[in-house]
């Protein structure tokens, strides 16, 4: 199905996705970034919100309370507890929420990251993972990519060009596309301070993969104070 609708994509992109190779190195990742920031074993209770399985939950947290919220009715991970509806994420607290790969795919991110925002206290570090750029973030290795990033260059081209091919250069899958300026002001209209940004880029077999994350917390009544200034 993804091959028939998104001929970008090759059968090493589709093989990589959810792959082991992806998740050691998805989790490597994420432990390192929040060891930097807070100690692994001060968080005790983790929420992987749209999580899947909750197989991107780092194994250093595995004493910790460990949940995930997601509506496709998937069997979770040993270990980790599945939470049916916001309802029930809110009757606990939590000093981690995960976002990972997510707000690309829903109608409304900013609706999703306000139900997070919700689910957090002052204390409580929110993590964002997404892919990074837009549609058109391509490597320019054919002449037919270095066209499209080309015009993409240019907003009257891009809106132009979105027109005349319609659903046929459209990707199916990603109907929302951030990088630092979207993904920051995203977490500001959440009431969101974000502790750090960055955009790692990595190997996943033979696919070189680029995503943008951050860390936030929400603001406090000191922060919101500030901030309105």
């Amino acid at each position: 199905m993804r091959e028939r609708h998104e001929p970008n994509y090759t059968k090493e992109f589709n093989a990589s996705l959810g792959s082991v190779e992806e998740q050691t190195v998805r989790k490597g990742l994420l432990k390192n970034y929040l060891g930097s920031e807070r100690e692994l074993d001060e968080i005790r209770s983790v929420l992987d919100f749209g999580g899947d399985r909750g197989q991107f939950i780092i194994d250093e947290l595995r004493a910790a309370d460990r949940y995930v919220y997601e509506v496709s009715g998937t069997t979770p991970e040993p270990g980790i507890i599945s939470l049916k509806s916001l309802d029930e994420c809110g009757k606990r607290r939590y000093d981690l929420i995960m976002c990972c790969h997510v707000l690309e795919h829903v109608p409304d991110p900013l609706v999703e990251m306000g139900q997070i925002t919700e689910l957090a206290d002052e204390s409580t570090l929110i993590y964002v993972e997404l892919p990074y750029g837009s549609p058109f973030d391509l490597e320019p290795t054919t002449f037919k990519k270095r066209i499209f990033r080309l015009i993409s260059s240019n907003h009257a081209l891009t809106v132009l060009l979105l027109k005349m091919m319609k659903s046929q250069f459209l990707m199916h899958e990603h109907i929302n596309y951030f990088d630092e300026s979207s993904l920051n002001k995203l977490m500001e209209r959440c009431g969101l301070k974000v502790i750090k940004m960055d955009i790692p880029e990595f190997d996943i077999g033979p696919m070189k993969v680029r995503i943008i994350r951050c860390l936030a917390q929400k603001r406090g009544a000191h922060d919101q104070l500030g901030h309105d200034r």
